[in-house]
């Protein structure tokens, strides 16, 4: 997602600030979030919704944080996909 004529029909991506890059994507680009368990931000949701983008998220699984450390970066702990799931949220989307 470096292009400044971002030309996909999907666009799947950790969440982070290449996500902005929305931006320069043509209409009705479907967007799917991958997500950390223990994040919940909700920016690109609104971005997407607001260019007219159907949006998904995918919540990925990792390890709750538990010292203070952890809890303050959280938002870049490691996050495994559970690729059958991913699959099925694929097909949801209407992606072959």
């Amino acid at each position: 997602m470096c292009s400044s004529d971002l030309n996909t029909d999907i666009v799947i991506s950790p969440h982070g600030a290449g996500l902005t890059n929305l931006l320069f994507a043509k209409d009705n680009t479907k967007v799917l979030e991958l997500r950390s368990p223990h994040y919940f931000g909700r920016c690109y949701y609104y971005l997407s919704g607001h260019l007219g983008f159907p949006y998904y998220s995918l919540y990925g699984e990792g390890k709750l944080p538990t010292t203070k450390e952890e809890v303050g970066s959280s938002l870049y702990a490691n996050m495994k996909i559970n690729i059958p799931i991913l699959q099925q949220t694929l097909d949801f989307m209407g992606v072959k």
